[in-house]
Order: structure tokens, then C-alpha cells, then sequence
């Protein structure tokens, strides 16, 4: 991987729509083995199994606003 490459993947994760993209959020979770995220998982309904993975397990929230700040940093030359 090049530096071009990773600024080019930091740019593309800086975007908004990035994080809402629900399809790639779908190959993601897909990609993922099967976590024992609560011995209730069995009985969670798929939207809730989700949340848990996506907000817990991977933290997009978080995941977001870091890459926007490294993102910044690159932009503004200080990083």
C-alpha cells in the first residue's frame, strides 16, 4: 500500500455517506466470524444483533470521528 493508497482510503472513510452506506455495512458484517456479542443473542431480532455489532463491536461512531480527524490532519498538514 502506498501513501496515496491509505490517503486515498482516509478520504473515502471521511465522507458522510460512508458510514450511512448500509449495504457496506451488510458485506462488513457478513465478512465478520460469528461473534458471541450476549448469551441473548440468540434471541435478538437481526436489526438489534446488528446494532450491538455495529455500535459496540466496531464502534462506527467512534471509528468516524477519528478518521475525520486524522482526515483533518492530513488536509491541514499537521499530521
Amino acid at each position: 500500500m502506498t501513501d496515496d493508497h491509505l490517503c486515498s482510503a482516509i478520504n473515502q472513510m471521511s465522507a458522510t455517506n460512508f458510514w450511512e452506506d448500509e449495504q457496506l455495512w451488510q458485506r462488513i458484517s457478513g465478512a465478520l466470524p460469528g461473534y458471541r456479542l450476549s448469551k441473548f443473542q440468540p434471541l435478538m431480532p437481526d436489526w438489534v444483533e446488528q446494532e450491538v455489532l455495529f455500535d459496540y463491536l466496531l464502534d462506527r461512531t467512534g471509528a468516524a470521528a477519528w478518521i475525520r480527524k486524522v482526515s483533518g490532519a492530513l488536509v491541514g498538514g499537521t499530521g
